[in-house]
């Protein structure tokens, strides 16, 4: 890993919910999103975790909730893919290291806030689950140790920055923001200390798993 630690501290402007008075107001809070991927139906603020269950498990898209919004998650073929590779190679490592699970981008997670978030691969320790074993349940109430998101070209910085904070509020160990366009990933330690690596480097599970490297340079390439 040849990059060096910096600081993500760019402030976070928002506008507080109980201030929301147009639709501006609502798309702002969203992280300046498209307005094609807030969904009207329950009205926007009013959405429960039975509304983001429901559309999920209807197979209709993939939705998160946000302060009582329904937000479609955006993810394109080429993200799909990356996500598929990366959790390839951690289960290939889960094999013979046991000690996690992966999951893929239809799972729920609860926030700390109340949010409904669904990262594009999530890795959760068998620790966090009673006994070690995986609880059938359809929103995980456990914290995601390792979150990973996939940049689409219908993302905004500020909505990846307010995702980053509530996952940190949640309690994960690292986050991983991967930018096809450049191929680069950002490695979160913590809500703004990262280090930002290139083709050259390999993302690695540091303390969270140990051993595990891989190469982003092979990721790109397998993904293609």
């Amino acid at each position: 890993m040849s990059s060096q630690v910096v600081l993500d501290s760019e402030p976070l402007l928002e506008t507080p919910a109980g201030d929301l008075m147009t639709v501006r107001d609502l798309i702002d809070r969203l992280g300046s999103i498209s307005p094609d991927r807030i969904r009207l139906h329950p009205t926007p603020g009013t959405a429960v975790e039975a509304d983001v269950v429901r559309l999920n498990e209807g197979k209709v898209g993939l939705f998160e909730l946000i302060d009582g919004t329904i937000v479609e998650k955006a993810m394109g073929i080429f993200e799909s893919r990356l996500a598929i590779v990366l959790s390839w190679a951690i289960e290939r490592y889960l094999e013979s290291n046991p000690i996690a699970l992966t999951f893929g981008a239809d799972a729920m997670f609860r926030m700390a806030m109340g949010n409904i978030r669904l990262p594009d691969v999530s890795v959760v320790l068998r620790s966090r689950f009673p006994g070690g074993k995986l609880t059938r349940v359809a929103v995980g109430a456990v914290i995601v140790d390792l979150a990973v998101e996939v940049l689409s070209p219908s993302n905004t910085r500020k909505e990846i920055d307010q995702k980053r904070r509530e996952l940190f509020a949640s309690g994960p160990q690292l986050m991983w923001v991967v930018d096809p366009a450049d191929r680069t990933v950002r490695c979160y330690y913590s809500v703004d200390e990262l280090v930002e690596l290139t083709e050259a480097d390999s993302v690695d599970g540091g303390a969270l798993l140990p051993g595990f490297v891989f190469s982003i340079r092979e990721w790109f390439a397998k993904a293609e």
